[in-house]
């Protein structure tokens, strides 16, 4: 099963007790509205995608008329990895991994900066002469290219490396360790 739509709005955080009776944070993903499940048929020649939400009875939504999908780009796919733009089904596990670790560079971006620096995180990113607009932690590709990470990502990355080790050495390197991983291992389209 892969959720599709990983952001900050579908990821929930309850505290709950611990056996020893300390409180701990717990992470729950929510909302799979778009989610989807592979579906394995001893007879059948291969996996077959279907809809989670087929499985169930689904309510009528209620349409908001205040809200008009064309005055608000922003916040619209900031979360999905470069194949969600793609003309083939190409969703996979993989792309929850990468809305995962855009939402972790923002969880970071925050813990530095706070909501301020979120906000000029995604001006830089929207704002990038590539960008068409949208507010996105890839570039789209030309028509002789591959999309490719979106450059200030990295230049992000390397203001909050900066902040953390001016402040102490000890948390400049975690915060090094957790931006590699994530510049290496996670949002990387050339992996994908």
């Amino acid at each position: 099963c892969y959720h599709m739509d990983l952001n900050p709005s579908n990821i929930l955080i309850f505290q709950e007790r611990a056996d020893d009776g300390s409180m701990r944070r717990i992470w729950k993903l929510s909302d799979f509205g778009m989610a989807r499940v592979k579906v394995r048929r001893r007879a059948a020649a291969g996996d077959r995608e279907n809809d989670f939400n087929s499985l169930f009875v689904r309510r009528k939504k209620v349409p908001d008329p205040s809200v008009s999908a064309t005055l608000n780009r922003r916040g619209e796919g900031t979360y999905l990895p470069p194949e969600s733009i793609s003309s083939t089904a190409s969703m996979r596990t993989s792309s929850d991994v990468w809305a995962l670790g855009c939402v972790l560079s923002v969880v970071l971006t925050f813990l530095e900066t706070g909501a301020e620096g979120v906000r000029h995180y995604q001006d830089a990113r929207m704002d990038h002469r590539r960008a068409d607009g949208y507010d996105r932690f890839f570039l789209r590709g030309t028509r002789f290219t591959e999309p490719d990470v979106h450059p200030q990502v990295k230049v992000w990355h390397k203001v909050l490396r900066e902040k953390a080790t001016k402040r102490n050495l000890t948390e400049g390197h975690a915060m090094s360790c957790m931006l590699d991983f994530l510049e290496q291992s996670v949002i990387r389209v050339a992996q994908r």
